[in-house]
């Protein structure tokens, strides 16, 4: 019989043991396997993070840099009239800082902005922004007063302008009056409440309440503590701030920001204000220009025959003491042109019209018309005569009517200011009583007569300065370089840069028409589709091109030519540190202040937040 041998328990379970254990030690190789595997995922991404962060930071260090090379650019102010700062793609597009072998070591920077000219927003440009060509809203504030209920508001016939342009933001889109007048409020240094305007009345009731200023904006962000002022109004349907017509801001309502859609872009009202705006009174070296409606006009004479020569010092200081000859326009201008020949007007007096003795003694010339009295010797002007002073020269309708005692007066004054002669004279002329008119812009000495007593005679002068575009493209860059009509300031602030600025910018300044600024828009350096061209030869450096090229006339520049510049001093800026094979983009913005040395960052803000605003290919050369 055959016999079944079992195993012994004892030994099962020992087998059985030995394959727990076998499984157990598999589980444990294996979960070890994927915690080291793991591990080194980690350590793999966090080596990637790392590296990222890394180009990150080397990134924005480049857009840091952007900065800083235009700031030291912008100190060589010699240089800045042969290089093109609104678009100059050899000197702002990808300019290279860190070369490598590799495309994605290799890191540059590059400075965009939009071209304000392209309606659809598609284009951009390689230059600064000039916040010239913005309304500075402190200076608007400072020459805007409140409006006094007990006056009828100004014939808007008379200064030329629409009614709704007297307020000089009306013009910026989706501007209000109330939003105007409670910008105004906020910035003006009182308390006075205007009619449409909001002090601390209506602040105080806000959750949180604060205070109204009364003082300068200092950001333009500031402008969204005033009541009104939203965002939406401020920034437009530009989310990202690259100033172009991206996806999501056109397309209604289905994404951020919430748009209209129109295939157009509204950059918001940042496009047309700016709280920077600022140029140097200085000559492009940066010395003291000559200012030319200073009281001293014998200090003015001495520097304009050191700078430029007798003939043009005695001409401008001519135009100081009798004016410009009007051109005779119409009967009431002959009229008052009749006023400055010798004799004329009504006669009175010791002056008269027959020119006889004024009443300090010496030979009158009576001139009536609309001037006040003389300042110079023998001249006496204007309605109400003079005693002339020192020459004792009287004219106009009353003439010799005032005492001789006025005379010995003055005559006794300016013998102490004089050294006892009584005369201060240059140029053949007596500039004793100082200038009687002041020169608002240079052009008012172009093309122009001034009648007067020069060397004991009445006598014509004919301006050194022709009115002829070609030669005015020659002398007047010098002379606009040389001589001030604002004073010994150092700054000028708030002027408009006509190369840049938007039509709705420039209906905000005193005189302009819509048509005249039409026409500006429409011949400012920019090809038929909205595309930047580079002022190569400088001729745009001034506002000179306006007359040149026939968008106004002279006497139009004249009127306008202080509210305008061809280039301000303060200029904003987007820079993107980016490299060539892609990865992280680091993007901010800056405003540079060119009138201190060395310029200055005066505002600073990082915009990589908002994404990287401008795709490789656009900004790559």
């Amino acid at each position: 019989m055959l016999q079944t041998h079992r195993k012994h328990p004892a030994h099962a379970s020992s087998s059985l043991r030995r394959g727990m254990v076998l499984i157990i030690v598999l589980v444990v190789i294996v979960l070890l396997s994927l915690g080291a595997y793991t591990f080194s995922e980690y350590m793999v991404i966090a080596t990637r993070a790392t590296a990222f962060n890394g180009k990150a930071i080397q990134a924005r260090s480049l857009a840091d840099s952007g900065v800083e090379f235009v700031s030291v650019m912008l100190a060589d102010r010699a240089s800045l009239n042969s290089v093109g700062l609104y678009h100059n793609p050899t000197m702002f597009q990808g300019h290279l800082l860190m070369n490598a072998t590799q495309p994605a070591s290799r890191g540059r920077f590059t400075v965009i902005a939009p071209v304000e000219g392209d309606s659809m927003a598609r284009q951009v440009r390689f230059g600064l922004i000039d916040e010239s060509s913005k309304l500075n809203l402190n200076t608007i504030a400072a020459k805007v007063p409140a409006p006094d209920p007990t006056k009828p508001p100004p014939d808007s016939a008379a200064t030329d302008q629409s009614p709704a342009l007297a307020n000089p933001l009306m013009g910026i889109p989706g501007m209000t009056l109330d939003i105007s007048e409670a910008i105004f409020d906020w910035i003006d240094d009182d308390a006075d409440l205007r009619e449409h305007g909001a002090e601390n009345e209506y602040y105080q009731q806000l959750a949180p309440p604060y205070e109204c200023k009364n003082g300068k904006l200092e950001t333009l962000d500031e402008l969204l503590l005033i009541r009104g002022i939203t965002p939406q109004l401020l920034f437009g349907e530009d989310a990202n701030r690259n100033g172009l017509l991206d996806p999501n801001e056109n397309d209604g309502p289905l994404t951020v920001p919430y748009d209209n859609a129109d295939g157009y872009l509204d950059r918001g009202w940042s496009a047309y204000l700016t709280v920077y705006s600022r140029e140097l009174n200085l000559q492009s070296d940066r010395t003291l220009k000559i200012d030319i409606n200073k009281n001293t006009l014998s200090d003015i004479y001495d520097q304009l025959e050191e700078q430029l020569d007798a003939t043009q010092a005695q001409f401008l200081i001519a135009y100081r003491l009798f004016g410009p000859v009007p051109e005779p326009t119409s009967d009431t201008g002959a009229s008052s042109t009749a006023g400055r020949g010798a004799g004329s007007g009504s006669p009175g007096g010791s002056g008269g019209a027959s020119g006889g003795a004024g009443t300090g003694g010496r030979s009158g010339v009576g001139t009536g018309g609309t001037a006040s009295s003389s300042k110079t010797s023998g001249v006496g002007t204007g309605s109400s005569g003079g005693s002339g002073a020192s020459s004792g020269a009287s004219g106009g309708s009353s003439g010799g009517s005032n005492t001789a005692g006025l005379g010995a007066a003055a005559q006794a004054l300016g013998q102490v200011a004089a050294g006892g002669t009584g005369k201060v004279t240059r140029g053949g002329m007596d500039l004793t009583k100082g200038g009687k008119f002041k020169i608002n812009s240079v052009y008012d000495l172009v093309g122009v007569q001034v009648t007067g007593n020069i060397d004991g005679s009445n006598k014509t002068l004919d301006s050194p300065w022709a009115d002829d575009p070609n030669a005015m493209g020659t002398y007047l860059p010098e002379l606009l370089d040389l001589l001030s009509t604002n004073g010994s300031d150092q700054f000028i602030d708030g002027r408009i840069n006509v190369n840049q600025a938007h039509k709705e910018v420039l209906l905000g300044l005193p005189g302009m028409t819509e048509d005249v600024a039409i026409k500006i828009v429409s011949a400012q350096a920019r090809g038929g589709n909205g595309e930047p061209l580079p002022d190569t030869d400088g001729k745009r450096s001034t506002t000179l091109w306006l007359y040149a090229e026939n968008i106004v006339d002279l006497p139009t520049l004249r009127k306008l030519n202080p509210y305008l510049t061809g280039r301000g001093d303060v200029f904003r800026m987007q820079v993107m540190g980016h490299f060539d094979g892609g990865g992280p983009v680091a993007r901010v913005e800056a405003v540079i202040d060119a009138t201190q040395n060395p310029p200055q960052a005066i505002f600073f803000r990082d915009l990589t937040d908002l994404g990287r605003g401008y795709t490789l290919p656009v900004i790559s050369r």
